[in-house]
C-alpha cells in the first residue's frame, strides 16, 4: 500500500500522480507505468523467475 501524500508530486493548483494506468492489456493483466517520481524513492527488486516485483523505501 503506498500512502499518497508519498505518492503525489504537488504544484499550485494541482497534483500529479507518479504512476498511472496506460489503458494497455494484455494475457498477463493491464500495464502500469511507473514514473521517476515514483522510482527514485525505492529499490525495486524484478523476480522474472516468479513474475513480481518488490519495494523498498530508499533511507
Amino acid at each position: 500500500v503506498f500512502n499518497s501524500l508519498q505518492s503525489t508530486l504537488s504544484y499550485d493548483t494541482s497534483c500529479i500522480s507518479p504512476f498511472e494506468d496506460n489503458n494497455i492489456s494484455d494475457k498477463d493483466g493491464p500495464t502500469w507505468v511507473l514514473g521517476s517520481l515514483f522510482l527514485r524513492r525505492y529499490y525495486i527488486k524484478f523476480d522474472m523467475g516468479k513474475n513480481r516485483m518488490g519495494f523498498a523505501y530508499i533511507r
